[in-house]
């Protein structure tokens, strides 16, 4: 698979709001999300911003707690 910008495309990335939320954020990047960034050549965007390991997710579901294994 060949991406635009490896393609020789130019490529402009755009963010909406650099501002931080005022409120309680919590981020996740999913394994798929971190397997692109590889892919793109990217991976090293999660270095220098004290990016966490995850594990598992837990998840209330009206049956009780459900645990997802990362």
């Amino acid at each position: 698979m060949q991406f635009r910008g490896q393609a020789g495309r130019r490529v402009l990335l755009l963010e909406r709001d650099l501002a931080q939320p005022d409120r309680i954020v919590g981020e996740l990047l999913q394994p798929g999300g971190y397997l692109m960034l590889k892919r793109l050549g990217l991976a090293g965007a999660v270095l220098g911003i004290d990016a966490q390991k995850v594990g598992a997710r837990l998840s209330q579901q009206p049956t009780g707690y459900r645990a997802l294994y990362l």
